[in-house]
């Protein structure tokens, strides 16, 4: 029944405490998840490097997405209907088709706000010998579900005694609403390449979706073309996206999570919130004025910061000859990027207000 099914609460979309996340489980710390600031040839070389995966939310709910597959189940719900193959390059659906390689290691999401966890765990299970995934919880889990189909992986997530308990530590510490788990309305998805292909890993849907060949080097220009096609375009006024990349520790992520839990008061702004905001390239400082005279609310802080109703700091003008050259790498032109650059004083701020246009 819909009310027997495990439910957990969403991991937050910041990178510290998906590596907090990772940590717990046995990853090493020689390996983190990092804030990816655009799509943009010049911003994706800013990755460090090796990159292995790029996770990607957005809205669920409030999205278009381009495919040749069948609708998605909202992912809160924990069940993903069996919608036809979306694959471009190899058979799909079965239970050894699971985009056409057996190395594939695919989790059907049936833990109601989870798709979090599986986004990460598919980056990481996919990566494993090079990420030198060799003991702790994760690789107990993985040894114990390499078996399984995808559906008996699913499962076996909500019924992991250790998986859960981690999961349940990292999303609590992230101060989440518990309230407002269940409206939970974003979605990850995970793009990684495996055996030279690149795939689209969504827990919601039956299976991967190939997107032909890849490499390791290619992959986040691969994966930022179908982003930029299949979401990007498709909503063009949306501004809740965000990208997170899984590569080498550069040892600041657990101070940023400081940082940012010093920097406010958590009965004033919740921390989640906040976030969303800075990963959209909003200036700390402004973000907090937002939330504060919006009660939290992100899309009507969003609003404010872009139309100026807001207290915040006077605009910066950015004239960084590289934030010119990556804006104009996009499409736009000159005059476009340095007129968004003086009047939002931010690169990726800048980006989100172009492309809102």
């Amino acid at each position: 029944m819909e009310g027997d099914k495990p439910r957990w609460l969403p991991l937050e979309s910041n990178p510290s405490v998906l590596t907090e996340y990772i940590r717990k489980i046995g990853v090493s710390s020689e390996w983190a998840f990092r804030d990816c600031l655009g799509l943009s040839p010049d911003l994706l070389l800013m990755v460090p490097r090796p990159c292995f995966a790029l996770l990607f939310l957005f809205p669920f709910k409030n999205v278009k997405k381009e495919t040749s597959g069948g609708q998605q189940e909202d992912p809160g719900l924990g069940e993903a209907k069996q919608d036809k193959p979306v694959s471009s390059e190899v058979p799909q659906g079965g239970e050894n088709q699971q985009g056409g390689s057996s190395n594939i290691y695919f989790v059907r999401q049936h833990v109601k706000n989870a798709c979090g966890t599986i986004a990460v765990l598919h980056a990481l299970a996919n990566n494993a010998q090079a990420l030198g995934i060799s003991s702790g919880p994760l690789y107990e889990f993985l040894v114990n579900t390499a078996h399984l189909s995808a559906e008996e992986k699913g499962h076996s997530l909500g019924k992991s005694a250790a998986m859960t308990r981690f999961h349940e530590e990292t999303s609590k510490k992230g101060s989440t609403n518990s309230k407002d788990y269940l409206k939970t309305n974003f979605h990850f998805i995970c793009f990684t390449v495996i055996d030279g292909f690149l795939y689209e890993l969504d827990g919601s849907r039956p299976s991967p979706i190939n997107h032909g060949r890849s490499t390791q080097d290619s992959m986040l220009f691969d994966a930022a073309q179908i982003i930029q096609t299949n979401f990007i375009q498709q909503n063009p006024t949306e501004l809740f996206f965000s990208l997170i990349t899984l590569g080498p520790a550069l040892g600041d992520e657990l101070q940023e999570k400081e940082m940012l839990e010093k920097t406010i008061s958590r009965e004033e702004v919740r921390p989640e919130v906040l976030q969303q905001l800075l990963d959209l390239g909003f200036p700390r400082e402004a973000s907090i004025a937002a939330l504060q005279a919006t009660n939290n609310r992100s899309q009507a802080a969003i609003e404010a910061l872009l139309s100026g109703s807001t207290p915040a700091p006077p605009p910066r003008t950015d004239t960084n000859p590289e934030h010119i050259s990556a804006i104009t790498s996009m499409g736009f032109t000159n005059e476009q990027a340095l007129q968004a650059l003086h009047q939002c004083g931010d690169l990726e701020l800048a980006i989100n207000y172009l492309l809102s246009q």
